[in-house]
């Protein structure tokens, strides 16, 4: 027996049916992470099919049972054992930017050309898409016969079609290059177009729950597709990925939950925006199930909410105030105030939620000492109201938006800037730092242009100093 066999008995799926293994989908991760990732569910089921998904598989690095069950070398699927390179096409969903180191260890591994040109008929087709594309989608081209640029819906079921019906590589990428949201070749961004979804083809959900991923056994469902706020560090404001705000309607969101699911996590940029936020939880509340939410704002988590929340099960409420002070989330146009956060914290607590946590991003051009001490006071009065904990981080300029021309944080002020912080909190919270040697990796490799992209195979590394 397989010992990647217990994964697959603990999967329960919301539409059985069985893997074609003429396609494999590819994580840059572990199985826990993809198994918590929307964007790999889309491209497990071939673009959210009824009928048709595909095989799995996951880099090697990432995930010790590939190498325990000997299934890395060559790379082979989760489902049959089978060589991923025997498939006829791989979709890779990339989230950001450092997963490309584990994108080139997958197409190694499988034993296939990393390069586009290094491979040939007899490989399988290489389609790269995922969040990666909204900020740098040249960091993929390289590597993927095709980039879908944004929303992949319509596209990535019509090349699945292509491919079981036997059509040669050039039909399937003239055919994928006539949608203006398809990267083929090197040329310029200004050259293609984002794709977006139609309302009518959301949400996204999870195509299975397992125990073994990150949110165990918890079924993901989208809310809402881009962001009504247009905070200057965010892609979702990028002058690129800027577009209508699509909430979904509550009833297809309740729709696409299945009736056992116990647990259920709402996914989208700004959740508690959804003008029928309410109706959604009080539908699951009376269900019974148990609620999971990404960040909140905390200008929306009304004690209603916080009540609808608690009663849905959630232990610790997550709220972002991203900037440390009310000058510099002014300047970046985030639609936070201290007072929101404040009385979001007494709304929870009132309502029975245990404990508080805070992200917040500093490193933003112009901060002084004085933004990190009003920063910190908002903290200290933050954990006299709940046991808080604080994820802290550098913010990263992405390209294409306001902050694209920003210099990233010099190390000495970052870390000087969380030295302070761990100072003036002793006993009032907990800091978790972000380190900056990632943040800064990922920095550079949103700047990478195809040319750069290209070398990153033969260092593997890159200098950050």
């Amino acid at each position: 027996m397989r010992k990647t066999d217990s994964l697959l008995r603990n999967e329960r799926w919301v539409r059985p049916c069985s893997p074609v293994n003429a396609l494999c989908a590819a994580y840059p991760g572990s199985y826990k992470e993809a198994s918590s990732s929307l964007g790999f569910h889309f491209a497990l089921t071939c673009g959210g099919s009824a009928t048709l998904r595909a095989e799995r598989t996951f880099s090697p690095a990432r995930e010790p049972l590939m190498k325990a069950s000997g299934l890395s070398s060559p790379l082979r699927t989760l489902e049959s054992g089978r060589g991923a390179a025997g498939v006829m096409a791989i979709f890779l969903s990339v989230a950001y930017e450092p997963q490309v180191f584990q994108v080139i260890e997958i197409l190694r591994a499988c034993g296939i050309g990393v390069l586009k040109e290094e491979r040939n008929e007899r490989d399988p087709l290489v389609i790269a898409g995922g969040a990666c594309t909204l900020s740098n989608p040249d960091l993929l081209v390289p590597f993927a016969d095709a980039v879908v640029a944004g929303d992949g819906e319509g596209i990535l079921g019509e090349l699945a079609a292509g491919v079981l019906r036997g059509a040669g590589r050039e039909e399937v990428l003239e055919r994928l290059g006539r949608c203006g949201a398809a990267i083929m070749g090197e040329e310029s961004l200004a050259s293609y177009e984002l794709a977006q979804a139609p309302l009518d083809a959301l949400p996204a959900s999870s195509a299975y729950v397992t125990p073994g991923a990150v949110f165990s056994r918890m079924f993901l469902v989208e809310v809402m597709r881009g962001c009504p706020h247009a905070c200057a560090f965010c892609i979702m404001a990028s002058r690129r990925t800027r577009r209508k705000t699509q909430f979904v309607p509550a009833r297809r969101v309740l729709d696409a939950v299945p009736g056992w699911a116990a647990r259920v996590g709402l996914v989208g940029a700004s959740v508690l925006d959804h003008p029928e936020i309410d109706e959604i939880l009080a539908a699951l509340n009376e269900r019974g199930v148990e609620l999971g939410l990404s960040s909140m704002r905390a200008g929306r988590l009304d004690r209603a909410r916080a009540g609808r929340l608690a009663a849905g099960g959630l232990k610790a409420a997550t709220v972002a105030i991203d900037a440390p002070s009310e000058r510099i989330r002014a300047r970046i146009r985030k639609p936070s105030r201290r007072e929101d956060v404040v009385a979001a914290a007494v709304n929870v607590k009132e309502a029975g939620i245990r404990k508080l946590r805070l992200y917040a991003l500093v490193g933003f051009e112009g901060e002084e000492e004085k933004d990190h001490a009003e920063l910190a006071d908002t903290c200290r009065e933050l954990s006299s109201i709940l046991p808080l904990t604080v994820s802290l981080g550098p913010v990263v300029p992405k390209r294409f938006t306001p902050l694209e021309a920003m210099e990233f944080v010099e190390k000495k002020r970052y870390e000087a800037c969380v030295a302070f912080l761990k100072n003036r909190l002793k006993g009032a919270g907990v800091i978790n730092a972000e380190s900056w040697r990632g943040a800064r990796q990922e920095y550079l490799l949103g700047r990478c242009g195809v040319e750069e992209a290209r070398r990153l195979p033969e260092t593997m590394t890159m200098k950050v100093g």
